[in-house]
């Protein structure tokens, strides 16, 4: 790793990343063509379930955010041959990461007609942001 050229390394590491991010692309295109057949005719269909689009990336972006942490962690812990280390680190980051997606689900379910309301949706695109948040909430825990 510290002896050869850099850019096939950055290639190399950053490659899962980009998959993940283009898979999250592709869900979120494929999800937002399934729902404007819907009712091709209402605009808040497709407006209200647009407006939860970042509210899902911002639980991604924590949860990539703890899935580096731990990595790093777990990397470091493998390539010290520490098992110790390695099981305690584990251990927490799947802690952390179950603790933190109940506790989203619960808050979502609990403050989702307060963040629906705070995104500025009114009316049938308030109604729909609503039910398409707590539908996926589930999932995004």
């Amino acid at each position: 790793m510290v002896d050869g050229p850099l850019r096939p390394l950055f290639v190399k590491l950053a490659a899962p990343i980009l998959a993940g991010m283009l898979f999250n692309l592709l869900y979120t295109t494929v999800d937002t063509f399934f729902i404007s057949a819907i009712d091709r005719s209402d605009p808040s269909i497709i407006g209200g379930t647009g407006l939860i689009f970042p509210i899902m990336f911002l639980g991604i972006a924590l949860a990539n955010g703890i899935m580096i942490g731990v990595s790093s962690l777990v990397a470091r812990a493998i390539g010290e041959r520490n098992r110790d280390v390695l099981s305690r680190v584990a251990d927490s980051g799947l802690g952390l990461g179950i603790v933190l997606g109940v506790l989203l689900i619960v808050a979502g379910y609990a403050l989702s007609g307060g963040i629906v309301r705070a995104l500025g949706a009114e009316g049938d695109y308030a109604r729909y942001a609503l039910e398409y948040f707590r539908w996926i909430l589930p999932g995004l825990g």
